[in-house]
């Protein structure tokens, strides 16, 4: 039994989302207290699906009792299906390489905020330059409190990532 028993965060899978498929023109999905089981081709799926999402938030502040089964790949896919995406909450482990054909379709992404959960970062140097290739405009990065990464993390974004500065009107300055 779940430490949290009857409290526990319900786990989506792959057929529970399936359903949902046909709304093509969804924008936004809020799935609070549900975290998920998907594998990077279930969520290629997913983000092929919904090309339009804008926002995607999985609860990542619980954890399941394994690791999720997602890498930086579920990210690429997201990336390249749903260029509207400008939220992402999303729990992943592990890194991967990617050809320089699937880095250019992913490139220049708009996606301005990401929250990480509890997510690994194993390679420090190759999730700092996909973030930095996929998601240049990213403003901030976040991740639970007590996350065992968190340190990695921080270390990423501060030294790794330049966040970006915004004038009044929240756009883009130069440094």
């Amino acid at each position: 039994m779940h430490p949290l028993g009857p409290f526990a965060p319900a786990i989506v899978t792959y057929t529970m989302l399936q359903p949902l498929f046909p709304f093509s023109n969804l924008r936004q999905l809020v799935l609070s207290r549900l975290t998920f089981d998907l594998t990077d081709t279930e969520v290629k799926g997913m983000a092929m699906a919904w090309p339009h999402l804008e926002q995607l938030h999985f609860d990542v502040e619980f954890h399941i009792s394994s690791e999720p089964q997602t890498t930086l790949r579920s990210l690429l896919w997201m990336a390249i299906s749903c260029r509207a995406l400008v939220f992402l909450s999303f729990t992943f482990t592990g890194t991967c390489s990617f050809s320089d054909e699937e880095l250019s379709m992913a490139a220049d992404h708009q996606l301005k905020f990401l929250d990480v959960g509890n997510s690994a970062i194993d390679n420090l140097e190759q999730v700092s330059a996909f973030l930095k290739t996929v998601f240049p405009v990213l403003l901030q990065i976040t991740w639970k409190t007590f996350c065992p990464h968190g340190e990695r993390w921080g270390e990423m974004w501060r030294g790794h990532i330049q966040p970006r500065s915004l004038d009044n009107e929240g756009l883009q300055t130069g440094d």
